[in-house]
């Protein structure tokens, strides 16, 4: 599923982790178990992400859902889903380079 995928990327790309069998390894020698980090699902685990990687984002109430604007240097991104914790890890992997492949209804990306 391409949200397991995007967790995975998000947790070594945003969060600085490495993959081990069935965790995360933290820098500090701690680890996350996977099942326990879910930003696509979990609020905070998706804000915890979006404030490791960057401080300067936005978001704005739609018709649709919620839209996230994300900017890290000259690059940003946006995505609209119903879902805030979705549209979140959605920007954020867009402006970090995780392909995203396009999701249909609700979704738009840009840099």
């Amino acid at each position: 599923m391409i949200d397991e995928y995007l967790t995975t990327q998000i947790a070594v790309h945003a969060m600085g982790w490495r993959v081990a069998a069935g965790r995360y390894l933290k820098a500090d020698r701690s680890w996350a178990s996977r099942a326990g980090f879910r930003p696509f699902a979990d609020l905070n685990d998706a804000f915890r992400a979006l404030r490791t990687v960057t401080q300067d984002y936005s978001l704005r109430a739609t018709s649709v859902g919620v839209r996230v604007d994300v900017r890290l240097g000259d690059r940003t991104a946006h995505a609209v889903d119903s879902s805030e914790a979705r549209a979140i890890c959605l920007a954020l992997a867009e402006v970090l380079g995780i392909r995203v492949e396009d999701y249909g209804d609700g979704h738009n990306s840009g840099r």
